[in-house]
């Protein structure tokens, strides 16, 4: 899919980039784990799960309220992925259509 993008950028932009797409992912991934640890300590805080909770004695309540709450979080990702991949042309006629263009500038 990467390779996709940096077509793509080229296409519009006349540059090939794929160190700093590829520097890119590399940061978004560890955004990504940075905003996970934080999301999950605040599901846990909203939850008012236990510090120090024992298995099998935190109150179904509590259990219930982090189910949703996480519940929730997850299907708002989904959709935000989802909705995100759908604006970009993937498709095999969009590439192969991409790559004539390319090499048609190329020459």
């Amino acid at each position: 899919m990467m390779s996709d993008v940096v077509e793509a950028s080229e296409e519009t932009t006349g540059r090939r980039e794929e160190g700093l797409f590829f520097a890119g992912a590399l940061f978004m991934q560890k955004c990504a784990s940075g905003l996970g640890i934080l999301t999950t300590g605040t599901i846990l805080g909203l939850a008012s799960f236990p510090t120090g909770a024992q298995p099998g004695a935190v109150p179904v309540e509590v259990l219930d309220r982090l189910t949703l709450l996480f519940a929730s979080v997850y299907g708002l990702l989904q959709i935000a992925a989802v909705a995100t991949v759908l604006r970009f042309p993937f498709g095999q006629a969009e590439h192969d259509a991409r790559l004539v263009r390319l090499a048609a500038e190329r020459r």
